[in-house]
C-alpha cells in the first residue's frame, strides 16, 4: 500500500500542472462539487446531488466513459440511462460515452451539456475519462459550474474534478506512476477515494511532502463532500480526511464528520501560514 502512494504523489510534480502559486485552495466560482469516495450508492447522497441539480426539473448527463467495456454495449447504455434516472429521482438523463477524443471534441457530442443542468460521472477506470481533458467535453462540464449547476462523480469519477488524479483501479505500484491530469474544479486539491477502505491514512502526508500547498481531501466510501462557493460539507455514512500541512492533535490530518461544515479558505491559510 505504502509503495503504491509513494510513486503516485511522487510523480505528480513532474507530470502534471504546478500547484497555483496562491496556494490557495478553491471550487468553482459558481455551482457545486458532489465528490463521492465510491462504494454503494446512498441516496441520501443523490438527494442533495439531485437538489442542487434542480429536482424533478433537473436535466443531468451520465459520464459513463470509466465502466468496463462490456458495461458500454448499447444495450448497457439503454439499462445505465434507466437506472440513473431512478436514481436521480426520476430526473432527465443522458448518458455520454465515447473512446475519441475527436469526438470528445466534436460539437455534435456536447450538445446535451449545454442545457445541462448537472453532470455526474461514474467511477471505474480513470485512464479512461483522460479522453475528454482539454476537449469541448471538458469546457461543457465547466461551463455547467459557470451555469451554478452541479457536477459531481464517485471514485475515479471524483478524483478527475479535481487539479491533481490517483489512480483507483491500478493493481501494481508501476501503474500509479503515471498520473493524469484532472479537470482541475478543485484547485490545488487531490482527491483520494476508498480512503479508511484502503488504510491511506497516515502514508498520505509523508508522500505530500515535497509538494508544499497541495491539498489532499480523502473521501470515505459512501460518503461525501460536498461543496458550494468556499465551504465543504459531509454527507453520507463515512469520514473526509483532509490533509493541508497541519497538525490535529497527534493525527496529520482534520477528520471531517458528517454534517459538518469546512471554510476552504481556512485550508490556504494554514499553507500560507507555513512558508
Amino acid at each position: 500500500m505504502a509503495q503504491w502512494l509513494t510513486l503516485l504523489l511522487a510523480s505528480i510534480s513532474s507530470a502534471q500542472t504546478s500547484v497555483t502559486p496562491s496556494h490557495m485552495v478553491s471550487g468553482p466560482a459558481h455551482g457545486s462539487l458532489v465528490l463521492v469516495g465510491g462504494g454503494r450508492t446512498q441516496a441520501d447522497i443523490m438527494r442533495r446531488f439531485t437538489q442542487l441539480a434542480g429536482g424533478p426539473a433537473a436535466r443531468i448527463v451520465v459520464i459513463a466513459s470509466a465502466l468496463d467495456d462490456d458495461r458500454l454495449t448499447s444495450e448497457g447504455l439503454a439499462r445505465l440511462q434507466s437506472r440513473s434516472s431512478e436514481m436521480f429521482g426520476g430526473a432527465q438523463v443522458t448518458v455520454l460515452h465515447t473512446r475519441d477524443g475527436a469526438q470528445a471534441d466534436s460539437e455534435e457530442f456536447v450538445k446535451p451539456l449545454k442545457n445541462a443542468t448537472a453532470v455526474w460521472i461514474f467511477g471505474g477506470d480513470e485512464n479512461h475519462l483522460s479522453v475528454y481533458v482539454g476537449t469541448r467535453t471538458e469546457r461543457e462540464i465547466k461551463a455547467v459550474a459557470d451555469r451554478a449547476g452541479v457536477l459531481g462523480g464517485t471514485s475515479a469519477g471524483a478524483l478527475v474534478l479535481a487539479q491533481f488524479t490517483t489512480h483507483v483501479t491500478a493493481d501494481t505500484p508501476e501503474q500509479w506512476a503515471h498520473p493524469l491530469t484532472g479537470f482541475k474544479l478543485l484547485t490545488n486539491t487531490i482527491v483520494i477515494p476508498h480512503w479508511s477502505q484502503r488504510h491511506s491514512q497516515l502514508i498520505i502526508p509523508e508522500t505530500m511532502k515535497p509538494h508544499p500547498g497541495m491539498i489532499a481531501i480523502a473521501v470515505d466510501e459512501a460518503t461525501a463532500a460536498v461543496i458550494t462557493g468556499t465551504k465543504l460539507e459531509v454527507v453520507g455514512e463515512g469520514k473526509i480526511g483532509i490533509y493541508d500541512g497541519s497538525m490535529y492533535g497527534r493525527l496529520p490530518y482534520r477528520i471531517v464528520s458528517a454534517d459538518e461544515i469546512v471554510d476552504l479558505k481556512e485550508l490556504g491559510g494554514r499553507i500560507n501560514s507555513q512558508k
